[in-house]
């Protein structure tokens, strides 16, 4: 699950925050089809070599080049779709999460790939 703050890049180039996010809105190569708002109090910030930083629920889903990870489960140098880990910092902050799911069952967040997550 992502942050509402995070920025989630769209089919057409722009991008919004995931608080912005609707059913139908069209992803580089997939399209939301479920969208669920859970309340969330553990983040962590994931600093990347490539430059950008995501904020992730613990329990959000990346891919990685062997399976999927949990993001509380991340180590610094783990790299992710090709970009290394640099720094992850834990936070406690009252939040509710984004939860996406989509039509091909992964998305690029910042150009790293996640699971879609289940919605109810």
């Amino acid at each position: 699950m992502i942050h509402p703050h995070q920025l989630i890049s769209k089919a057409d180039g722009s991008s919004v925050l995931a608080e912005q996010i609707v059913v139908g809105d069209e992803l580089p190569d997939s399209t939301v089809t479920g969208i669920e708002r859970i309340p969330t109090k553990d983040w962590i910030e994931v600093f990347l070599h490539s430059g950008p930083s995501l904020l992730v629920s613990a329990d959000h889903r990346f891919v990685d080049s062997k399976r999927g990870v949990m993001a509380r489960d991340l180590t610094i140098d783990t790299t992710l779709t090709g970009s290394r880990i640099d720094g992850l910092v834990r936070i406690a902050a009252p939040a509710k999460a984004v939860a996406i799911q989509v039509s091909s069952g992964r998305y690029a967040l910042r150009g790293i790939m996640s699971h879609s997550d289940e919605v109810a």
